[in-house]
């Protein structure tokens, strides 16, 4: 029961933590042979602005994307190079629209661990003319620290873990 309110808990800091562009990604492989599968979610508050234009500051190389997004050359935000980017290469209904969210952004990693975290951003715009904007901008571009998350079988097996460390506990 803990372990159920604990994840309920942090499941709550999680969403009030969330930036107009998240990101986070799972980890599958071995070391050496990594894949971080992305996923991007848009919580624009304002209706109209899309999310269409994404990358990772990652030494990996892209090994996939959804439907209609392709590969874009390395990319400068701020301070910051982003190796590997996407491009949504059609408009809406393709787009990240406000309150969803889109994985299969692929990376292949060659790193010896797995990386927790990767560096990212995100652009919006109004593909549908309605001039919506966002503190005034109609191009607005969000940066963030995605997090790896870890594979539903591995939430399973520590779940699975703590119930019988809790069972012992009571046992004893």
């Amino acid at each position: 029961m803990k372990t159920l309110i604990c994840s309920i808990g942090l499941a709550i800091v999680a969403l009030a933590n969330a930036g107009v562009v998240d990101a986070s990604y799972t980890v599958s492989g071995t070391s050496g042979d990594y894949t971080l599968n992305f996923k991007f979610t848009n919580n624009s508050p304002v209706n109209n602005l899309d999310l269409y234009f994404l990358g990772v500051h990652s030494n990996g190389t892209i090994t996939g994307n959804p439907l209609t997004w392709g590969n874009w050359p390395g990319y400068g935000v701020g301070n910051t190079y982003y190796e590997l980017n996407w491009l949504l290469y059609t408009n809406s209904p393709d787009t990240i629209q406000p309150g969803e969210s889109l994985n299969g952004f692929l990376v292949h990693s060659t790193d010896v661990t797995a990386p927790t975290s990767v560096e990212f951003f995100g652009y919006l715009y109004d593909w549908s003319g309605s001039g919506a904007t966002l503190e005034g901008n109609s191009n607005p571009v969000f940066t963030g620290t995605a997090q790896a998350v870890p594979e539903p079988a591995t939430l399973v097996a520590l779940g699975v873990g703590a119930l019988a460390m809790m069972r012992r506990r009571r046992q004893a």
